[in-house]
């Protein structure tokens, strides 16, 4: 699904802006607290929240090329690596 976020993201871009050789992706993550009891992948957070946790990539335009759903208490910057060769994999 990714896959598909990072072609479109570009072709978007591409459209909006034309051939602008800068890049800047922006990584994200964002904890979504959760009220529910049974809740596959919920954890406790570093703040103590109960929820579910997203990592999200953004270009400087706001033109989003990754989203992924992860357990709540997963560390902030984990799969980053993986999100930036991803998506600099295509634009090359």
């Amino acid at each position: 699904m990714n896959d598909v976020f990072i072609f479109t993201a570009l072709k978007l871009r591409e459209k909006a802006h034309g051939k602008v050789r800068d890049f800047i992706l922006d990584i994200d993550s964002t904890d979504h607290e959760q009220y529910g009891k049974k809740i596959e992948g919920v954890a406790y957070n570093y703040k103590n929240h109960w929820c579910l946790d997203s990592l999200q990539a953004f270009d400087q335009f706001g033109f989003q090329y990754w989203m992924d759903v992860r357990p709540g208490n997963t560390y902030t910057s984990n799969d980053a690596p993986r999100v930036i060769e991803r998506v600099f994999h295509q634009i090359a």
